[in-house]
């Protein structure tokens, strides 16, 4: 056999084992992703027949850039096999998400603050140890240990869901920027989602790290100390301290040990102005809880002996109630449409 004969077969075997490993196209991965039929485009740029398209190239010859864009395909994909392949090329590469050159890709900086949590809902929250494997292996490269689902439920929190220690023990230990006391939509922190879940075995490593089942709220501390002092400047200081607060976690749902939020304490104390802070949220505290007797906020409200006091208040709580209402109506709608697509 000739010479050139073998190697044309060399270079045509080491093709079809580069082509095994890359994505497919841009256009054949949307095609899939929204579940339409390949057709070939009848237009000018069409290749003529007899001719096949070019393959696309292997991973180890495409750019930097390239290879973010072959990581999210395979995501949309839900390949998480694929996204191992990329990120093998992306480690030999000696690249990260949090150093140049991809922390300076717009495309990279936007894929890395979410994907380890997309990751996971590819397998609806089921997380086996491969799908660990992936998430631990992006937060190694840089991507954000405090991603969350759409329902602002951060990683740590889903892995004890999930009761897969080997992901929780590697946030708490591994991943120094993780916020631990973040709490979801529901007020909960990571322990208190593992005990709804009947995950006890993961309670000692959590109350190690500083997770416990029972957390400090801290918008009580700043209220409590907005309570403890006359200084008008410290005051409106500490208003504005316990309003960013509110708007970055849901600790304005956090029940103390008696059952009651900081509503409740607002309304006994006649604090109008946290009642106010409270009202402006964006994601408006919880009217329809109950406190350890059993009465809701608007009980409570009842039972302010001042009129013009007493109407103030329950007009901000059906506010409160009418926003919350608002809210759930367009996270609807929004889930819906997302799911449409």
């Amino acid at each position: 056999m000739s010479e050139g004969g073998e190697g044309g077969r060399t270079q045509a075997r080491a093709r079809a084992r580069a082509d095994s490993l890359a994505l497919p196209t841009q256009q054949t991965a949307s095609a899939l992703t929204h579940g339409q039929p390949q057709t070939r485009s009848r237009d000018s740029s069409a290749p003529a027949r007899g001719k096949t398209l070019a393959p696309p190239l292997p991973l180890s010859r495409v750019g930097d850039d390239k290879l973010v864009d072959r990581l999210s395909m395979a995501l949309d994909k839900g390949r998480l096999d694929l996204m191992a392949t990329v990120l093998d090329e992306i480690e030999r590469r000696g690249l990260r998400f949090d150093t140049p050159p991809l922390s300076e890709q717009a495309q990279a900086v936007r894929l890395a603050s979410d994907v380890a949590a997309e990751v996971l809902d590819v397998n609806h929250d089921y997380i086996d140890d491969a799908t660990a494997e992936l998430v631990i292996r992006l937060l190694q490269l840089g991507c954000d240990p405090n991603a969350t689902d759409d329902k602002d439920t951060p990683l740590l929190s889903r892995a004890c869901k999930s009761n897969h220690e080997g992901l929780v023990r590697f946030l708490l230990e591994e991943c120094p920027t993780v916020y631990r006391a973040k709490l979801d939509r529901q007020a909960r922190n990571a322990a208190m989602i593992a005990h709804d879940y009947g995950n006890v075995g993961l309670y000692d490593l959590l109350e190690q790290a500083g997770v416990p089942l029972q957390p400090v709220n801290e918008a009580m501390k700043f209220y409590r100390a907005y309570r403890s002092t006359a200084d008008a400047d410290m005051r409106d200081k500490l208003l504005n301290y316990l309003h960013e607060l509110l708007d970055c976690d849901y600790f304005a749902d956090l029940p103390d040990e008696d059952g009651k939020t900081l509503l409740f304490h607002a309304i006994d104390d006649g604090e109008i102005d946290v009642i106010a802070v409270l009202d402006a949220l964006g994601a408006p505290p919880n009217v329809r809880v109950r406190d350890g007797d059993g009465r809701t906020v608007f009980d409570h409200a009842a039972q302010i002996a001042d009129d013009r006091l007493r109407d103030y208040v329950l007009q901000r709580l059906h506010h409160i109630r009418h926003q919350s209402s608002v809210t759930t109506s367009m996270k609807r709608r929004s889930s819906a449409d997302s799911g449409q697509h």
